[in-house]
């Protein structure tokens, strides 16, 4: 499942959990760090390319990563 679909499942006229978007934050920034590190850029981060698990604080990119020359 991805953060779009987890939007329009649970979100749907309400928003999320406050406690849920902190945990997908959280992971999505480490995620980004992580990649920055090893200098991978991903070229398209929007929520269909966000996959979710069953934990909220559970999380991962998809597609779009490049690996960046030193």
């Amino acid at each position: 499942m991805n953060l779009r679909e987890i939007v329009k499942r649970f979100g749907k006229d309400v928003g999320l959990n406050l406690r849920a978007v902190r945990a997908y934050a959280q992971q999505l920034f480490l995620s980004l760090s992580l990649l920055k590190k090893c200098n991978i850029m991903h070229a398209d981060i929007k929520p269909d390319n966000i996959l979710v698990r069953k934990f909220p604080d559970e999380c991962a990119f998809s597609d779009g990563c490049v690996t960046l020359g030193e």
